[in-house]
């Protein structure tokens, strides 16, 4: 029997883990960094050829003068773009996903409190304190204007931090049970000492990444597949909305500059019709373009707080799936004592249920079943 172990460890699943690596790598690269970094230097680029022509700058023979005559100075061009551009979603895929997927939860939070599904409020995976979180004033509301995502972070603490306090009643209000069993946190209300716990807790990224890590090292490939479209699902998003945040910002920022430029060339004149639409009909474009920006913007935030909270949801799915269903040609059923892949991290969050869940007044709701026997 260990020599057929072996032989799959030295053969089908190392090619199947390398094909996956390198399956990994491509999906990062290309959906989480160079397709935002491309969408910006398109966007940028659109934007620089709406200020020529505002302006009065020749386009086209100014890049005529840039590309010269050789098709070498085409090809040099489109790599200088891809390079330019990896460059760009590079450094917005190495910023935070927090501050954005803040800004994603509170949407969402305002729009279930908001609709006809408000008892949906008590079945979220981040709770909100509308005291807190909700801008009164006028300087408070220009402050949340600017930066939304600092106004949140910085009012709500640990309260967003994923995989989400709320996460183990979240899945028992959704009758997934089975998938509460590998979530030893709960941000519920039991008391001092019940949040004291919390904060010292597990309710971590590294707890979801120790996880996908077994996943990884001893899972199925269908699995692994998902877990690994999923992330870069996220990675994506967040990295657009920064792009999209940064030429919102440069946007706003043109057309007050360019305003500026371009009065100074109309004063003075009396506006004939051919000069009017001179100088409204590009002002009208950039307002329609960056009325598109902001939907971009605002559908991104709208979708990406499910999406994590999908992640999180489909990790602890594939974990119950390794240890329920077994996988022709899978290594790693078990542990060298015996115990299922998973079976400490079940028995972390049976300790919790046992010690916390007790104490918090949402326990009946969570463990209906048991409570009515």
């Amino acid at each position: 029997m260990s020599d057929i172990s072996d032989s799959l460890d030295s053969g089908f699943l190392k090619n199947v883990r390398g094909s996956l690596s390198l399956v990994q790598n491509f999906y990062v690269e290309f959906f989480g960094t160079l397709v935002p970094g491309l969408f910006g230097i398109v966007c940028l680029s659109c934007l620089a050829v709406w200020c020529c022509c505002v302006l009065g700058v020749d386009c086209p023979e100014a890049l005529d003068r840039f590309l010269g005559k050789g098709g070498m100075n085409v090809l040099a061009m489109t790599l200088l773009v891809l390079t330019v551009a990896y460059i760009i979603g590079a450094v917005a895929y190495r910023r935070s996903p927090k501050v954005p997927d803040a800004i994603s939860s509170y949407r969402q939070w305002i729009m279930t409190r908001s609709s006809s599904a408000s008892d949906e409020v008590g079945r979220m995976s981040v709770p909100f304190d509308f005291s807190q979180v909700t801008p009164s004033g006028m300087i408070e509301r220009i402050c949340f204007w600017f930066n939304r995502g600092e106004w949140l972070l910085r009012r709500s603490g640990s309260c967003i931090d994923y995989p989400y306090p709320l996460m183990r009643k979240y899945l028992y209000c959704r009758g997934l049970k089975h998938l509460a069993e590998y979530v030893p946190w709960c941000a519920g209300s039991g008391g001092s000492a019940f949040k004291e716990t919390f904060r010292k807790g597990v309710c971590s990224k590294t707890y979801i990444n120790l996880i996908k890590q077994r996943l990884r090292s001893a899972g199925h490939e269908s699995l692994i597949m998902d877990v690994i479209r999923n992330e870069c699902h996220i990675r994506m998003l967040c990295s657009l909305w920064y792009i999209l945040t940064f030429i919102t910002r440069v946007s706003i920022i043109s057309v007050f500059v360019v305003g500026l430029l371009s009065y100074g060339k109309f004063s003075g004149e009396v506006l004939s019709n051919d000069c009017f639409r001179e100088m409204v009909g590009p002002f009208v474009s950039m307002i329609a373009g960056l009325a598109m920006v902001s939907y971009c913007r605002y559908s991104t935030e709208r979708g990406l707080h499910y999406v994590r909270t999908r992640e999180v949801t489909m990790i602890l799915e594939s974990a119950w799936i390794m240890d329920n269903v077994d996988f022709k040609g899978r290594l790693y059923t078990k542990l060298e004592n015996g115990d299922a892949l998973f079976q400490d991290i079940k028995n972390q969050a049976k300790a919790f249920r046992e010690s916390h869940c007790s104490n918090c007044k949402y326990c009946r709701q969570c463990h209906s079943e048991e409570t009515a026997v």
